[in-house]
């Protein structure tokens, strides 16, 4: 509840400590480029992917300690989507083939990949406290689907809004019953 993480167009992100106004190192830029972060469940540390596809957990008082967790082996693209879940245990990352790679950071491995009715697929959001996500398929009626992630078990879907942007923006509530998106 002290930092503040912001993102900048060129792919930079920005950690800010909120609990006093300092002149001294009041932001901190972690290198290079980002394409998704999230807080990890210590909220001591950052989560990152880069364009690369490292996935990496940032740690120390200036977020400059880099501990590499997983080299994906993708090469991501602002088309590319992805996402971590709310708990920083899992990854959703578009791959070249348009399906969603599931990445178990915990572990390692990639544990599952998500397959549209052809068209491409893309991560919306991860369901608060477990480890189903919702993806969304253009064209065959922007169908909305929900997964288990970790096994790649479709379990439920129905048509959704077109989305009319490169990439739609979704959250979801916390109880799991809400899903709001913008594009």
């Amino acid at each position: 509840g002290s930092t503040l993480l912001s993102a900048g167009a060129d792919g930079s992100v920005l950690a800010w400590k909120t609990g006093r106004l300092r002149r001294d190192r009041a932001q901190f830029l972690l290198p290079g480029q980002v394409q998704a972060w999230c807080f990890a469940p210590d909220s001591a540390s950052v989560l990152t992917l880069s364009p690369k596809g490292r996935i990496s957990r940032w740690r120390g008082q200036h977020f400059e300690e880099e501990e590499i967790l997983i080299e994906t082996a993708e090469v991501l693209t602002r088309r590319n989507p992805a996402i971590f879940s709310d708990d920083g245990r899992l990854l959703a990352l578009v791959n070249a083939q348009d399906t969603v790679s599931i990445w178990d950071l915990a572990k390692g491995v990639q544990c599952s990949t998500l397959k549209g009715n052809g068209g491409p697929l893309s991560p919306l959001a991860f369901l608060p406290g477990t480890s189903e996500i919702l993806t969304q398929q253009r064209g065959r009626g922007d169908e909305v689907t929900r997964w288990n992630a970790l096994t790649g078990t479709r379990l439920s879907s129905w048509n959704g809004q077109p989305a009319r942007g490169p990439q739609p923006v979704a959250g979801i509530s916390q109880d799991g019953r809400w899903l709001v998106t913008a594009d």
